[in-house]
């Protein structure tokens, strides 16, 4: 006799999230092009011409593997309590997946580049420092990942500084391509940190016999940095 209720507190639950994440894209500028850079890119001409203050976010939505948990809550019986709530860490757990990420990109027109990078769940609301927001939609798994790619190799220091944030947002994506992209990163010349960071997530990427082992390779490598290891 119990059931009831309960089913229905989840339903109304899953409708409350659902809501927030749609009226918080509502809330953004939406912006056309015929691919996702054309999009960002006119964004950014947008931001320049009319965002208060000289700055203001560029996101975009991508397709999310399964059994991700980013930037997200865990209701429990005594209230809300916010877990992983920056957007750097994951759990690898089904019962707290986040199948809805937005990369945001930070611009400041001073600087006239993007200056910071943030994934965060669109089910949770985000007060964006109180920055305009310019959406470009849903992207695809190809556009997304060649946009994040160009980003880590870009020449340009400001954007190489967010190749971090980019190599992370990859790990993140539903899409073949991700453990060649990593495994790249990681055997090609790239700052330390960098390769680091893709030798971490690429142990977060669905099991294969070819990440085993090359990830085996680096732990017997007595070369390797420490924290490679």
């Amino acid at each position: 006799m119990y059931r009831f209720p309960k089913t229905l507190a989840a339903i109304t639950l899953a409708l409350t999230i659902a809501t927030i994440a749609t009226a918080q894209t509502k809330n953004f500028t939406p912006v056309e092009g015929a691919s996702l850079k054309a999009k960002i890119d006119n964004a950014v001409v947008k931001g320049k011409a009319g965002a208060p203050g000289g700055r203001f976010w560029v996101g975009y939505q991508f397709e999310v593997r399964p059994g991700v948990a980013i930037d997200f809550e865990i209701i429990g019986a005594d209230g809300v309590v916010s877990w992983s709530n920056d957007g750097w860490s994951s759990m690898s757990d089904s019962r707290y997946e986040t199948r809805e990420l937005g990369l945001f990109l930070l611009f400041e027109t001073q600087r006239d580049t993007f200056t910071r990078a943030e994934v965060y769940n669109l089910r949770r609301e985000h007060q964006f420092s109180s920055y305009p927001v310019y959406w470009a939609g849903h992207a695809t798994n190809e556009e997304s990942l060649s946009y994040l790619k160009s980003m880590i190799d870009s020449s340009a220091p400001e954007i190489n500084r967010l190749s971090d944030r980019a190599a992370f947002a990859i790990a993140l994506h539903d899409d073949a391509k991700v453990e060649p992209l990593l495994t790249e990163l990681i055997k090609r010349p790239v700052t330390e940190s960098i390769r680091n960071r893709a030798i971490y997530w690429l142990g977060y990427t669905p099991e294969s016999q070819s990440k085993n082992a090359l990830l085996a390779d680096i732990v017997r490598n007595t070369k390797e940095s420490g924290d490679a290891r």
